[in-house]
């Protein structure tokens, strides 16, 4: 096997590190360790050797494990995803740096298109307060000229009234003049009758 490449017995024996604990860091940092698998035999890579014995100070230090990764993380511990098979297919992906670069980039990518979509909302929503406002401005000069002629109306009808009030007085008072002479000629009969009645009834 490449001398670049260790067994999890070879890397117990360097370390002085017990098998299953090897195993417990493969299965919960894998992503951090350069591994692969022929047949059923796991191999390290020497550089995840580091790695290996950084993992173990975390844990000696009382840490758990979502504080360890944490901790490979901000060391930005290179990435690695290894491919199980006969044929021992090994992918280191990029280190953490050009993955930050991927996700800044892609985060670049979805802030542009929010930002395109809440301008379409915007230059929308602007187009729609503009349309409610013009039919607003409709509405109420087609309010303000249906209350002008409802004035109008009124004015018409007012006056109406007012004549027909006028006329009704006229008419009133002119009765009551014609109802103040009849009482007059009454008033003016009796007297000339009583003259009358003194005056011949003197002769008998």
């Amino acid at each position: 096997m490449d001398k670049d490449w260790c067994t999890v017995k070879e890397v117990e024996e360097q370390l002085d590190i017990s098998r299953p604990t090897i195993y417990r860091y493969i299965d919960n940092h894998n992503h951090y360790l350069n591994t692969k698998k022929v047949d059923n035999t796991i191999f390290i890579h020497r550089k995840s050797i580091e790695v290996i014995i950084d993992i173990r100070e975390q844990y000696e230090k009382g840490k758990r494990k979502k504080q360890v990764e944490e901790y490979l993380k901000t060391k930005s511990v290179p990435l690695h995803v290894t491919i199980h098979d006969n044929n021992v297919r090994t992918l280191e992906t990029q280190g953490l740096d050009e993955i930050r670069s991927l996700v800044e980039a892609s985060t670049q990518f979805i802030v542009h298109a929010m930002n395109e979509k809440l301008d379409q909302q915007q230059r929308e929503h602007d187009n729609n307060m503009r349309m409610l406002k013009e039919e607003h401005e409709k509405l109420i000069e087609q309010l303000t000229g249906e209350i002008q002629d409802s004035k109008k109306e009124i004015q018409i009808l007012k006056k109406d009234i007012d004549n027909q009030d006028d006329k009704r007085d006229r008419q009133l008072m002119s009765l009551i003049r014609d109802m103040q002479e009849t009482k007059k000629m009454i008033a003016t009969a009796e007297q000339k009758q009583s003259w009358f009645s003194k005056l011949f009834g003197a002769k008998k």
